[in-house]
């Protein structure tokens, strides 16, 4: 029932989530949750096509327009591309506190040789270059 879950956990799981699912998916956590139950989640916001590609960073992903990106990804291994600042916003929206996150810097000076796409232009390099985060609510 309804608020009886000790523990939610994902790992290099919501990056693979569409948005507008992904708070769907959220609020539907959050109402399961018990009152002292944690949500952990870990998320990896590199491009995962250089996983398998080392010719490409792990940021080559911000380079392209959502247009173009739609041409790009797939349903198999879909990636939403959203930097930490977007998951926070959304938590915020969703009035889900976040407790604990811990993250890993990545590398501002790669981004800053990517051509960047206008809509992540609104992220400082900084923030585009954490590349995985651990969120705990």
């Amino acid at each position: 029932g309804d608020s009886s879950i000790q523990l939610i956990t994902s790992i290099n799981t919501f990056e693979h989530i569409y948005p507008n699912i992904l708070g769907e998916i959220l609020l539907e956590f959050k109402r399961i949750l018990a009152d002292d139950g944690v949500m952990s989640h870990f998320i990896d916001m590199s491009d995962h096509f250089a996983h398998l590609d080392g010719k490409i960073s792990i940021y080559h992903f911000l380079r392209f327009s959502e247009q173009r990106w739609k041409w790009i990804d797939n349903d198999v291994q879909p990636q939403n591309r959203w930097r930490l600042e977007q998951y926070r916003r959304l938590y915020k929206d969703l009035g889900i506190a976040i407790k604990e996150e811990k993250n890993r810097p990545g590398d501002p000076a790669v981004v800053a040789m990517e051509p960047i796409a206008d809509q992540f232009k609104v992220f400082s390099l900084e923030e585009l270059a954490i590349s995985h985060s651990y969120v705990i609510s």
